[in-house]
């Protein structure tokens, strides 16, 4: 699953939770524009720190993308879903309360 906000070629903003397949087929058209994708199933980074820094950065991102969408955006089920994955990692990774504070989870 991924989370995907894009810029279609009318200048609307579109966000949603995808299959990893239908990426391609949403993003083929040269006039979209990709502006934050990042996977819900798994995480990138080698070390803890390197992992923690890459789940503070997609939160960072998910909260400008977000409001910078005001419409087109997530149904509340795909909002579960992110706030899901942020709940999650962000236990792992000692970010709960942060995310919490800054109304990500």
């Amino acid at each position: 699953m991924l989370y995907l906000a894009y810029r279609d070629e009318n200048g609307e903003n579109h966000a949603g939770i995808h299959e990893d397949s239908e990426l391609f087929g949403l993003l083929f058209n040269p006039y979209r524009e990709q502006l934050l994708t990042f996977s819900l199933d798994r995480i990138h980074g080698k070390t803890y720190a390197e992992k923690k820094a890459y789940i503070q950065d997609k939160a960072v991102d998910f909260c400008h993308t977000d409001s910078d969408i005001s419409g087109g955006g997530l149904s509340m089920g795909e909002y579960i879903e992110v706030q899901s994955f942020f709940e999650k990692y962000g236990k792992r990774f000692g970010l709960l309360r942060e995310f919490r504070e800054n109304c990500i989870c």
